[in-house]
């Protein structure tokens, strides 16, 4: 199991706040900060950021053609059937052709799950071993709260602000970090993320505490808290 938000960081985006997570790492197309790069961001500064914990969201920016990413390790191991992972993301105008969203990945960095915002369109997607499929979601500023769940025989579901979930089988079920970017967003375009989550652990799911009746119910409880986290 693990836990993090913004509101555990004082002045700046690094290290690690949180628990079941390694220490963030950020990697950029360009050395140039005024084209790219990450920033703890506050409500007060930023009156876009909708997604905030005490004030504070994790923000990504990126112009000219640029790409910046902010990676981090679970330190628990692979994600295992019946464990979930969830996040919050707040973008606000994209460039067309930019991109902003996450990826699943391998240790390899291989992406497993990718969601994401495409500057020109009208709703987000995801891709699957490069197949990408319309979540039928259109764009919002207003935040979202993001859950996927890893299923048996490399399945997973996926919902967005509580909708019924999106299913479908993924490459290999071996995601064991997650990656957070912004492609050419444009210059005062951001992108926040926010309230990482995964649960149960796994020797829970091994005990059934998310088993048949009170599992269940647990997470439908926990889906309805982040469901209701949504800043308008």
């Amino acid at each position: 199991m693990g836990s993090d938000n913004a509101g555990n960081y004082g002045n700046a985006w690094a290290g690690n706040g949180g628990t079941g997570f390694g220490d963030w790492s950020f990697s950029n197309t360009s050395g140039n900060g005024s084209q790219n790069g990450s920033f703890l961001a506050t409500s007060s500064g930023n009156s876009d950021l909708s997604i905030a914990t005490s004030g504070k969201g994790w923000g990504l920016y990126a112009n000219s053609g640029q790409t910046a990413n902010a990676i981090r390790t679970l330190t628990g191991g692979n994600l295992v059937a019946g464990q979930s992972f969830s996040l919050r993301m707040d973008n606000g105008n994209v460039n067309s052709g930019g991109s902003v969203g996450f990826s699943l990945r391998n240790s390899a960095q291989q992406n497993r799950f990718e969601f994401y915002f495409v500057g020109g369109q009208n709703n987000y997607k995801i891709n699957i071993n490069g197949t990408e499929t319309d979540t039928g979601v259109g764009f919002t500023s207003g935040g979202l709260n993001l859950i996927f769940t890893q299923n048996g025989a490399n399945g997973y579901t996926f919902s967005i602000n509580g909708s019924t979930p999106l299913t479908g089988a993924l490459s290999a079920s071996d995601i064991s970090e997650i990656r957070f970017f912004d492609f050419n967003s444009g210059g005062g375009n951001n992108v926040y993320f926010n309230d990482l989550a995964v649960v149960p652990e796994p020797t829970n799911i091994a005990l059934g505490i998310f088993g048949a009746v009170g599992g269940l119910g647990g997470l439908v409880r926990w889906g309805a808290r982040m469901k209701s986290r949504v800043q308008n």
